[in-house]
């Protein structure tokens, strides 16, 4: 199984850095977001799977960095069923094309490849918000890919958006601010004091 991104860009300086060189290798120069630094989804063919990629990497950024839409003319992505030839050979089980936003999603290839089709779309919504394959990373894997891995994911997503001039915070993978003892101290007693009596 290969999923793939293919961008009508220009060259991509940032993808062609040696892997291993910074997290920025992993992501690409051009995505799918909007001015708020979202992607905004919208499928016809696979609404509960857009839905679901979108929880996913709603819930691995701790905000909101995917919606889904109803209308069409508002999405910048557009996750679309493709239907193959007879005989067709070719190994993409998906494709998300750069800039125009569109994910064509093959199930035919699906069926013979035995993949996941919720995999696959939250692999390809991945690329959407500038995610490039990464070898290191279960998910956004070229080939392979499952649902898991996600701290790596994370950081990935964090370097990705802050190139785009989106900042990110999950505290369930930021390593914790460390505050002194008399900081906490103060903090406790503060909140203490403000409470309601019961």
């Amino acid at each position: 199984m290969r999923f793939i991104k293919v961008v009508l860009a220009t060259s991509l300086t940032v993808a062609s850095l040696p892997f291993g060189q910074s997290v920025h290798a992993v992501t690409w120069e051009y995505s799918n977001l909007d001015s708020q630094g979202e992607v905004v989804a919208y499928s016809a063919d696979y609404p509960a799977q857009t839905a679901q990629a979108a929880a996913y990497w709603n819930s691995l950024a701790g905000a909101t960095v995917v919606q889904v839409t109803n209308d069409p003319a508002a999405a910048t992505v557009k996750v679309e069923k493709q239907e193959t030839a007879t005989g067709d050979t070719d190994p993409n089980v998906a494709l998300t094309y750069a800039p125009d936003g569109i994910t064509d999603v093959c199930p035919a290839r699906i069926a013979t490849q035995g993949v996941d089709l919720q995999t696959v779309i939250t692999h390809e919504m991945g690329h959407s918000l500038g995610l490039n394959h990464d070898p290191n990373s279960t998910l956004m894997a070229p080939a392979g890919g499952q649902l898991g891995g996600q701290a790596h994911d994370y950081e990935a997503l964090k370097a990705d958006l802050a190139s785009h001039g989106r900042e990110i915070d999950n505290a369930a993978f930021d390593a914790p601010q460390s505050t002194s003892v008399a900081e906490s101290s103060t903090v406790t007693e503060s909140a203490s004091v403000s409470a309601p009596a019961s």
